[in-house]
Formats: C-alpha cells, structure tokens, sequence
C-alpha cells in the first residue's frame, strides 16, 4: 500500500505491490524493469506447501505443539480499521481469484507432512473467518475428523454459523474460537464499518459454552467515539456478561489510507505523519482520557480473569503505570493464556 516507502529506500531494490508469486521468479532472474511491481492474485491451489524450514529450524517454532495453518486468502468485509477495502480496490480487475480456498484434501496433506516432519498436537487456523463458506467447512471437518483427529482452533464471523455449523465444527475436534465484537456499542460498530452485532456474538458464545468449544472474543478500545472510555468500559462490561475461556483487547490504530483514518484525521485526532505503533502498545489519538484506556488495556485481561468489579476497575485506572510495568502485565497476560487457554 505504500510502494513510494520501498522505492525512496537506496537499500530495496524492488518492491512488489500484493502477492508475489506469480512475479517473483521475473524479479529475481532480471527480467523486470520497473523498481515497482504490481504482483497478482495467484490459484493458491496451484501453490506449493509453504516452506517452514526457513522458522521451524528454530525450536521455539519446530517443536512447538501447536503449528499454525491457513486455508483462505481475502476477507469477505470492508471493516473501516482495515487494509482490505483498499486491497479490493487495487485488485478489482482481479476480482474474480478473491475469497480463495485451499482444497480440503490438500490442507489436510499439509498437516499430515508438518505432523510427520516436526510433531504436531493442536492446529490453530489462521484465517480472517475459518467460517466463510460453510459448504467447505463442512467438508473440511468431516475428512480432518477421520485422517487428522487432532484438536484445532481458529478465528470466526459471529454471523457465519448457526449453532449446526458449530456442532460440526465441536464434533470434528474443535476446542477453541476465537470471536471478533470490537464493540458492544452499536453506534460504535455502525462507526467502525462492522456489520456483527453484539447480539450475534452473545448467541454465538452461548452455543459454543453448550458445545464445549472456549471462545475468546476480541474487542477494540481507544476507538474515536464521543466517549472513548465509555465505549470500552461499555465494552468490557458486556464481555463479563459472557461464558469466556479468554477476552482480548487491542488499541485502535488509525493505519494510514484506511476510512477510519482520514476520519480522524479529518477531525484533528491525528496528523498525516502520525507513525502508528502496534495495537498492544498505547494510542496516538489525541482523544480524552487516553491515559486511562492505555491502563485498561494492561489490565484487561485480569479484570475479565476475575471479573472485578467497576469500582475496582475505576481505581485501577487512576494508577499511572509505566513502561515496565505496563510490559510485565502484558507478558504474564501471554503466558498464562498460553496454558489456559491453549494447554501449551
């Protein structure tokens, strides 16, 4: 999205736009003049494995018991926060090779050599929604049932199943989901460009709570709503009227190009040169009390943990909190996930 970064950089030679696959070998092999390169859209069936040699040759990877995979490209939405209004824009003339799939018998090969070649427990799906086409999925699940019989986890659409859907997906070994909300306000969402409600989300939990599947759902604080606190802690509170296994928040960043950027920008809450930093850190909104929604969020987690109460959350965030203590709060809120919620 942003070439002209690659080409003023006397250290990158070429920059290519997109997926590369396709226009990678011309790169390399000289066949290319322009120092920008507008790659395509590939058949990603069409792909060889990806090569997990390159990470997994480092234990931390290779030996890891849960190993990530991803079955699509593309999403389906145009979620204001996000690159992929953009991205639709940019490939409209190949519009006709998005929302790919990868065939369910060669994703299963996939986790069949990872699981031969470096061990394998818990197979954890990368995709924007695991969940959109729902005549795949229930392929899927029937032959990873039958050849894999492994644990598997991932990301859905509240508005993607209905409580079958989810059955299929318990039946053939799914134990965890993870749920996008962002916000439990509905003008917030209306904002933000999301079509789920908080409705969709709650039922979604309580079919997964009957199924044994864990949920995290995710939300998004720091938003640039008339009342941003309001917002998360509106937000916060409806997470605690949920059966979770795990709650997440990220910080708003306004990436630039994207709707909800210009609208900040446009209305003086940033500038165009505001470098965003990662939505774990702090916001760069110049909304009120971004103090206190940077503390929420290093003590998010341990609110929904043992669902304090408002009034507690109210004293916490009085407490200013520093770098190194705002950075130790967030990486005990990873490891005791990472055994809770994954057994890992």
């Amino acid at each position: 999205f942003f070439p002209e970064q690659g080409v003023n950089d006397p250290c990158i030679d070429y920059v290519v736009r997109g997926p590369a696959e396709d226009v990678i070998l011309d790169v390399i092999e000289g066949r290319v003049n322009d120092k920008v390169v507008m790659g395509h859209i590939p058949d990603i069936n069409a792909l060889p494995f990806p090569d997990r040699t390159i990470l997994y040759k480092y234990d931390e990877f290779g030996k890891a018991r849960m190993k990530r995979f991803i079955t699509s490209r593309d999403c389906h939405h145009r979620c204001k926060f996000c690159y992929n209004s953009l991205f639709h824009k940019l490939w409209q003339d190949e519009k006709y090779m998005f929302h790919q799939r990868i065939l369910p018998d060669k994703l299963i090969e996939e986790i069949e050599r990872v699981r031969t070649d470096y061990g394998l427990e818990l197979v954890y799906f990368n995709d924007d929604d695991l969940a959109g086409s729902r005549k795949w999925l229930t392929e899927f699940c029937e032959k990873f049932k039958s050849k894999v019989g492994l644990s598997f986890c991932g990301s859905i659409r509240a508005s993607s199943v209905d409580y079958d859907l989810l059955k299929v997906m318990a039946d053939a070994g799914c134990t965890f989901l993870l749920v996008g909300l962002q916000s439990a306000n509905e003008k917030t969402l209306k904002l933000i460009g999301r079509t789920v409600t908080s409705e969709q989300v709650r039922r979604v939990c309580e079919w997964c709570d009957d199924l044994g599947i864990k949920v995290r759902v995710e939300n998004m604080i720091g938003l640039p709503t008339e009342d941003p606190l309001g917002d998360a802690l509106e937000t916060l509170e409806f997470n605690m009227g949920l059966k979770l296994a795990d709650s997440w928040a990220a910080i708003f960043q306004p990436f630039p190009k994207t709707e909800l950027w210009q609208y900040c920008v446009d209305r003086g809450l940033i500038n165009r040169d505001t470098n965003c930093v990662r939505f774990y850190d702090n916001t760069v909104l110049a909304i009120d009390n971004a103090e206190k929604i940077n503390r929420l969020h290093k003590w998010w987690y341990f609110v929904m943990k043992h669902r304090m109460p408002m009034e507690l959350v109210d004293i916490l965030l009085e407490i200013p909190l520093d770098e190194k203590q705002s950075s130790a709060l967030w990486n005990l809120r990873w490891k005791m996930t990472a055994r809770e919620v994954y057994g890992l």
